[in-house]
């Protein structure tokens, strides 16, 4: 695990107390169709449209980690409700299978993650914490740090104009390639299924990616997702448990120093 991840990942079921009710209100608000790199739709960041909601949800969210959350900060919360639809019938279809990518490519202490809220959802379209496989490194260093996020937003700038009727063929066989390629460099470290009302946070400098869009029926992801950018205000949890070093202790045992 590299130096620069300092959340752990976790996952916890159960996590709104009233998870309809979050539900309700999700689907209330205006869903907006991001044309600039992400699939499906998502709301306005909570954090400026409903500041309330978002600052109860970031100290609940906090407090997975933290003891006593009031005394977290962060700085640019990002906060939204995003709904993802099937792109194709066929489940093994290239388009209903995430990219690998990180949210947190040049930002320190980000934590990020996703609240699943589709009732009887399809327990594969979840998400995955991966890495590199080994021998693979060298082929990551001919993409930059940007391309780790720019790639997928490349993949679904194309279909967001497929959706529109523009005939793009090339493209998409072009995005197919490019994503088989990028993604057959990882390997699964954590697969997370997708459970309702179920929350999974990890670090941003985590390569993660959804598992899988494909609902049966007319079913979509419903899901929170957050970003919190410099979290600050405590140690942060992998400091935390660095902090103590058993070395120095198994050692002393050793000498018959310490019983």
């Amino acid at each position: 695990m590299s130096s620069s991840v300092l959340f752990p990942t976790v996952v916890v079921d159960d996590f709104f107390t009233d998870p309809d009710d979050v539900v309700k209100f999700g689907h209330s608000l205006e869903l907006r169709d991001y044309a600039d790199g992400y699939p499906g739709r998502r709301t306005h960041n909570l954090n400026k449209t409903h500041p309330s909601f978002a600052k109860a949800l970031m100290k609940k969210i906090f407090s997975v980690y933290f003891s006593d959350p009031s005394k977290i900060s962060c700085e640019t919360p990002n906060i939204k409700f995003q709904l993802i639809p099937k792109f194709s019938e066929n489940k093994e279809d290239f388009r209903n299978t995430g990219w690998v990518h990180k949210d947190g490519t040049t930002v320190r202490n980000k934590l990020a993650g996703v609240i699943y809220l589709t009732p009887n959802s399809q327990l594969e379209t979840g998400t995955s914490i991966v890495k590199v496989k080994k021998g693979c490194e060298s082929y990551l260093a001919g993409y930059n740090k940007l391309d780790v996020t720019q790639l997928p937003m490349s993949s679904w700038f194309v279909e967001h104009k497929a959706q529109k009727g523009v005939p793009l063929k090339h493209e998409r066989e072009k995005v197919a390639k490019d994503k088989e390629k990028w993604n057959s460099y990882f390997e699964p470290v954590t697969v997370v299924g997708n459970i309702y009302n179920r929350i999974i946070l990890f670090d941003g400098n985590e390569y993660h990616c959804a598992n899988n869009y494909h609902h049966e029926d007319e079913g979509e992801r419903f899901i929170i997702v957050f970003f919190f950018d410099h979290v600050k205000g405590d140690i942060l949890p992998r400091r935390r448990i660095y902090k103590d070093n058993l070395t120095e202790l198994i050692n002393a045992s050793t000498n018959g120093s310490v019983s």
